[in-house]
């Protein structure tokens, strides 16, 4: 479940936590509750900025154990891959599937590659008809060449195999080039939710010991 989250609404995340509670839907292996901010703050600062909401979601965590999340998952993948893969953890370098090949269909015969465009006809990527597809291979081009050693803010940055420089459409919003970086608060977050990953992988290690402590102690009759 996506929750939008502003700065109008963010005081009632632990009032809806409490509420998935009830109603027992954490119990669902299937249910997940994840809060994201409804707008980029590149381009409008009024907008809840993701580290902000980080933040509060993780302060929720260790206040009442709430199970919604934010942006954590950067962090949990990071770690699984960089833990448990026997292979380079750092493959991706697309931040979505927009830049490397996302294929979107709208009924009035265009073709797109983000979903946030989808209607916005100057920013298709081709048409289609009964003949076929008919690309703007220069638009194309834009997209699949986007990866953080194009931008040269990104080439040099810490996070780049990460956060792979972020939204193309927000980066374009935002500087009207989408050979720009979409930082919105990364550096910021990351360094809190990585910590927080490694902290509840620890706890998951240092719980499974105490178990298996715990059978093998002597049965008193």
């Amino acid at each position: 479940m996506r929750i939008n989250i502003d700065k109008t609404n963010v005081d009632t995340l632990k009032d809806l936590d409490e509420y998935f509670n009830k109603m027992g839907w954490y119990s669902n292996k299937n249910f997940y509750a994840n809060a994201a901010a409804v707008d980029s703050e590149t381009f409008n600062p009024a907008i809840i900025t993701k580290a902000e909401l980080v933040k509060r979601t993780l302060e929720l965590k260790d206040s009442c154990n709430s199970s919604i999340f934010s942006y954590e998952n950067f962090a949990t993948d990071i770690l699984n891959r960089c833990l448990v893969s026997k292979d380079y953890p750092f493959k991706r370098v697309s931040y979505c599937s927009a830049q490397s090949g996302l294929l979107i269909f709208d009924p009035l015969g265009d073709v797109y590659s983000c979903w946030d465009e989808v209607g916005q006809a100057p920013n298709r990527i081709g048409t289609y008809d009964a003949q076929g597809i008919k690309f703007n291979k220069e638009v194309v081009l834009f997209w699949l060449s986007r990866f953080p050693g194009s931008i040269e803010e990104c080439s040099v940055c810490p996070y780049a195999l990460i956060h792979t420089s972020g939204c193309a459409m927000h980066a374009r919003q935002a500087s009207g080039t989408m050979f720009s970086p979409a930082c919105e608060s990364f550096q910021e977050y990351f360094p809190d939710i990585l910590s927080n990953a490694y902290q509840n992988i620890e706890d998951l290690i240092m719980d499974k010991k105490r178990k298996n402590s715990m059978t093998k102690l002597p049965i008193l009759r």
